[in-house]
């Protein structure tokens, strides 16, 4: 329950939600999240003083500069809303979403492509990420034969079926957690390489949401080349656009990010949070 969304800022005031991998991470106390620990080390402290602060735009420039490819949105009591990092998510009829790497916006968007996208870059110290999340989402659809809604779903003539992605018999399946730990167990380079390819965006945000990298006792990062060294820091930071921008924009870089991924690193799974209700003292 401690890291479910939305987090308090200044309790029963003031909440966030953060869509994202944070680079400050979570070392102090896996229990919690890096969310958590972001408002715990940085947020609370200023916010309590000043809970203007979260609508200030000096102070929200600077978080965006600060957190880089995550999303944080901001509610006090009053249903006062701010965002950080808006112009990295798509909003649509009124409605904003955090992010399209997660789910197929032409499927819920028939007219995505001239909907109100905002496509941003993000900089990271490994290089540019340009998310163009409307190409890739129309290439992937068609290469199962799946095409923009053309008409209304309220209509007679409408097709549910029409935008099913596959079963297993008909190709590539989206893996699992589980599937991800076999492989990593395996150090099944051919099968890691291949999610890469095909869906490189949620084969690296379920990998680093679900596990936790830690330098291995028989390989440091000094034996690897230069190119293995930027897979390996980026892999440690939890730098998920830096690599779904290296895998997605150089093919030969897919087989260097799942070599790294499987030979090079220690995968644990992250601690799942556990939970004991405090029962109030009872009164005399």
């Amino acid at each position: 329950m401690v890291n479910c969304h939305p987090y308090d800022v200044i309790p029963g005031f003031i909440a966030m939600m953060h869509n994202g991998i944070l680079h400050t991470g979570n070392t102090a106390d896996k229990d919690k999240s890096d969310t958590w620990h972001f408002i715990n080390d940085y947020l609370h402290t200023a916010v309590s003083a000043s809970p203007e602060l979260v609508y200030d735009a000096g102070f929200v420039a600077m978080l965006e500069e600060f957190i880089g490819n995550n999303r944080f949105v901001f509610m006090n009591g009053e249903g006062r809303m701010q965002h950080v990092n808006f112009d990295q998510g798509v909003e649509h009829d009124d409605m904003w979403f955090s992010n399209t790497y997660a789910w197929v916006p032409s499927r819920l968007i028939p007219s995505y492509k001239s909907a109100t996208l905002k496509s941003y870059s993000y900089t990271s110290s490994y290089g540019s990420y340009m998310d163009d999340e409307y190409d890739e989402m129309q290439d992937y659809n068609a290469s199962f034969g799946i095409q923009p809604r053309s008409i209304s779903a309220h209509s007679a003539a409408y097709d549910e079926t029409a935008y099913d992605f596959p079963d297993d018999e008909d190709g590539f399946v989206q893996p699992d957690s589980e599937e991800i730990a076999i492989a990593l167990t395996e150090a099944d380079v051919e099968t890691v390489e291949l999610w890469l390819e095909e869906m490189p965006a949620y084969t690296i945000t379920t990998l680093l949401h679900c596990y936790t990298p830690s330098p291995l006792s028989y390989t440091h990062r000094d034996d690897l080349c230069t190119t293995e060294q930027g897979v390996y820091d980026m892999l440690m930071e939890g730098d998920a656009s830096g690599l779904i921008s290296s895998v997605t924009k150089s093919y030969g870089s897919v087989g260097i990010v799942a070599e790294v991924i499987c030979y090079y690193l220690q995968w644990d799974v992250r601690k799942p949070v556990s939970f004991k209700p405090t029962l109030p003292a009872l009164l005399a």
